[in-house]
């Protein structure tokens, strides 16, 4: 198998799952790229049911833990649709984080995201998901503490993860440098969110000002990947669009560290992780790959269209914050 170093990260060339699909390894990490959203999520959701029938097999259940953005809503539906992931084996559901104070009737809310795109979906199809699984971050009831759901994942193990990666630095929840930790003490704790992360949710209109970003809760990156308590057997990552391409290219050739979040998923953290790119998300790899003489002619004849389509795309553009007071 042809090997060849690029930037801090080892690639190497994969077996497609399916045509139209370019793949290769970043280190321990498998990169696909297709060209849609909705072919992606059709090549990724398939692996995830798989693993977790998987896991099924191994421990006679499966936890997992699951990400609420507009990002994975290809990836959700795809999710809710199928009918060979075992449901009713679920004995605990997660989420990423929340923010604090936030109820659950807010759209701007997490878990009014996952009760939408993940719950009613699934029990409106008569799937046997025991809704007492469903662990939600209750941030608005008092008495809610990082700790009480820190227990919760500790009791479940979650060995499955599904989720994306942050515009600026590929972060992972609210995982943010310069407060993101590979080896951080605690599973979930409660945080102020990165400055640059507060402007982003203003520009996406979620909130009027800067100073109406609310603290959060958040899984830290040793709850999404093996810790103490449990190992994560498979996570899957999905991203799409141009405005994900310069966080894409990071994760896959960067150097592993806390800077850029999410290249912990090219590490022995996870035991298996796959990305998951349309092609305006690979934009800034598409062009580097066309340069390695690392696959067939069939692959690089796909990654000359690939990038055709998406070489004139421009991500929509990030005014400068307002200064910090």
């Amino acid at each position: 198998m042809t090997t060849m170093r690029v930037g801090n990260a080892t690639l190497s060339p994969l077996k497609p799952p399916a045509k139209g699909i370019v793949a290769f390894r970043t280190d321990r990490l498998e990169v696909y790229i297709a060209q849609t959203p909705e072919l992606s999520a059709g090549i990724g959701v398939p692996v995830l049911a798989e693993e977790i029938r998987r896991a099924v097999q191994k421990h006679n259940y499966w936890g997992g833990i699951l990400a609420s953005a507009p990002s994975q809503d290809e990836f959700a539906a795809n999710i809710t649709l199928r009918t060979d992931i075992p449901w009713e084996k679920a004995t605990g559901m997660f989420q990423m984080d929340e923010y604090d104070g936030m109820s659950a009737s807010d759209k701007r809310s997490f878990r009014w995201y996952q009760n939408r795109h993940y719950w009613a979906p699934l029990f409106m199809a008569g799937t046997r998901l025991d809704p007492r699984v469903i662990f939600q971050m209750l941030t608005d009831r008092q008495g809610f503490t990082p700790r009480e759901y820190a227990q919760r994942l500790i009791e479940v193990g979650p060995m499955i993860g599904q989720g994306g990666i942050g515009r600026v630095n590929a972060h992972i929840a609210f995982n943010d440098p310069p407060l993101a930790d590979f080896n951080d003490p605690v599973l979930v704790k409660k945080l102020e969110i990165a400055y640059e992360a507060k402007w982003q949710q203003v520009l996406e209109g979620h909130f009027a000002r800067i100073e109406d970003v609310p603290m959060a809760y958040t899984l830290t990156i040793p709850a999404l990947t093996n810790n103490y308590w449990y190992g994560i057997d498979y996570w899957s990552c999905a991203a799409k669009s141009v405005n994900k391409a310069s966080a894409a290219r990071k994760m896959v050739f960067d150097e592993v560290s806390a800077h850029v979040p999410g290249t912990i998923l090219r590490t022995d953290r996870v035991g298996r992780a796959g990305l998951y790119l349309d092609a305006g998300a690979a934009k800034d790899i598409l062009p580097i790959l066309m340069q390695l003489e690392m696959f067939d002619e069939e692959q690089e004849t796909l990654i000359g269209l690939m990038w055709g389509q998406v070489k004139d795309l421009q991500p929509d553009p990030i005014p400068e914050p307002p200064e910090k007071k």
